[in-house]
């Protein structure tokens, strides 16, 4: 059995230092404490940034959507045009060629786009354009040029350009569009023509009328004609039909 004497003792020294261990104890679980609090408060912080984040992504993604819709349905309008439309960067990259452009020109678009707008169009196929206008900044409405199409024929072409502009009004490129006025000019060619005809018709009754009026008179120049008629009246009738004014 132990006795008094043999128990620990407590020194001063001892106390002091379990005081200083208690308090430091004390420190601690304050600091832990306020650890937890702060992982706490980051934890809820992080859920509400993590559902704003998400937040975002879904107008994100929304916004992708939408514009991929409005992309696509400005490509199959772009693609159904009968126009051509022609694309270009700053630099004078084409960036579109849609496929009427293809068809007018006789260029596929595969050979086209990344390439330099004067590359393709070497020939006549500067102003108007979109490469005129995105090194001047000058747009063109309906003016008329003329290009060598990939088959080495000259076609007539009705073009329109217009500057491609940031919300800043910054220009990022140009746009050209076009049409082939080849069938227009043969239209406006026979329209001349039926309107010549249309204007020698508005003579043929007086000519009539003064063949039938003069007609002996023309006989005067039967002899130069070998005495025949026959020789006389295509001769006369062309002189006549020729100049309808020059009988009295």
């Amino acid at each position: 059995m132990e006795s008094d004497n043999d128990k620990p003792v407590l020194t001063d020294i001892s106390k002091t230092e379990v005081a200083k261990f208690t308090e430091s104890f004390e420190v601690f679980n304050k600091i832990i404490n306020n650890l937890q609090r702060q992982y706490l408060s980051l934890e809820k912080e992080y859920a509400a940034q993590e559902q704003h984040l998400e937040e975002i992504n879904f107008r994100l993604r929304q916004t992708i959507e939408s514009d991929r819709a409005a992309t696509s349905f400005l490509n199959a309008i772009l693609t159904s045009l009968t126009s051509g439309v022609i694309a270009i960067d700053r630099r004078g990259v084409v960036s579109h060629f849609n496929p009427a452009a293809e068809k007018i020109t006789g260029i596929s678009a595969s050979s086209a786009l990344g390439r330099h707008y004067g590359e393709i169009f070497a020939a006549g196929g500067f102003k108007p354009s979109a490469l005129a206008t995105v090194m001047s900044g000058v747009e063109s409405d309906a003016e008329e040029k003329t290009i060598v199409c990939a088959e080495g024929r000259d076609i007539p072409l009705s073009v329109s350009t217009s500057l491609l502009l940031n919300d800043d009004g910054s220009c990022y490129g140009a746009v050209e569009i076009f049409f082939d006025l080849t069938k227009t000019k043969k239209l406006e060619n026979e329209i001349s023509r039926v309107k010549t005809l249309a204007a020698l018709a508005k003579w043929q009754p007086r000519w009539l009328m003064r063949c039938e009026i003069h007609w002996g008179e023309l006989a005067a120049l039967r002899p130069f004609c070998g005495g025949s008629w026959r020789g006389m009246r295509p001769n006369a009738g062309w002189w006549i039909r020729s100049s309808p004014g020059s009988i009295p």
